[in-house]
């Protein structure tokens, strides 16, 4: 008796089943291929991480070519997806950084500038990580650091080397103040006021002193600020312009070398609960996370 009602039930079920199974395909990415090709072999490759995501679904393999560098954010939106390589060079890069070109020397500052309005977090030139504009620089006595002198709260604090560095009223206000309050504490925290005479004003309180200001003898320095852009290999962001300043290692042209600013946070995201991925024989570099 039970058995017709089960096939009468079980076989509307596999019926509706069956326009939701995907046919699983291999992509093939290069760095001079074309979105609009259909990627499925090596002589039609797509160009871009972009496309990959865009494919997405469960089941395929997407393989990048050997030796070239894709810029972008793998996002795994599917299931039992293989990311992976063709080819017989170096294993492709998934790049977390854009270049940035078309500099231009900015006599008024005296240093290159280029337009760009991603945030970047760190830029590297040929590979090689730049320093953000700072005070004092890295290579002065002590390391690049001060030591402040006196703190009346956990937020404010007084240096009179600072102050004879002869920097007018609000001169570092906005930049990012870096400080060992503790030997073995690193703090970050941004500028809200500053005075010609050495006082700096915070946005928020120092977590960790050893009472309850800011004391004597904490090491500290300040970046952010495109004053101090002097020496080679530092660079500066002025995101509300959308500009980068940089002085480059050499002094050459920026535009003779390669230029990357780190600005996304992932290599590759998994959505939540995918399983089953496998990604093999891909290099990841210049993210954020």
């Amino acid at each position: 008796f039970l058995e017709p009602i089960m096939k009468c039930l079980l076989a509307p079920v596999f019926i509706a089943m069956l326009p939701c199974s995907v046919t699983a395909a291999v992509y093939y990415v290069s760095a001079n291929g074309s979105d609009i090709a259909d990627g499925l072999s090596p002589a039609s490759t797509w160009r871009t991480i972009d496309k990959v995501n865009a494919q997405g679904g469960s089941g395929h393999s997407f393989l990048f070519r050997r030796g070239d560098v894709f810029r972008g954010e793998i996002r795994a939106n599917g299931s039992n997806i293989t990311y992976g390589a063709y080819g017989a060079d170096e294993r492709p890069v998934v790049s977390g950084s854009i270049a940035v070109t078309n500099w231009t020397w900015d006599s008024a500052h005296n240093c290159y500038v280029a337009d760009n309005t991603n945030v970047i977090r760190h830029l590297f030139v040929n590979g090689e990580l730049m320093r953000i504009a700072r005070y004092p620089d890295a290579d002065t006595p002590n390391l690049g650091w001060l030591e402040t002198d006196s703190g009346s709260s956990r937020k404010t604090f007084y240096d009179a080397a600072l102050g004879a560095y002869g920097r007018p009223d609000n001169y570092w206000t906005g930049a990012t103040l870096r400080i060992r309050p503790i030997g073995w504490q690193f703090e970050m925290r941004k500028v809200t006021n500053s005075t010609a005479g050495g006082t700096i004003s915070l946005d928020t309180d120092i977590a960790d002193t050893s009472g309850s200001t800011i004391t004597r003898g904490c090491g500290y320095y300040l970046d952010g600020v495109l004053g101090e852009l002097t020496d080679t290999n530092e660079w500066f962001q002025d995101t509300s312009a959308g500009k980068v300043y940089l002085l480059p290692p050499g002094g050459a042209h920026p535009g003779t070398m390669s230029v990357e600013g780190m600005c996304r946070e992932h290599g590759i995201y998994m959505e939540w609960q995918k399983t089953g991925m496998l990604v093999e024989n891909l290099a990841f570099d210049h993210q954020v996370d």
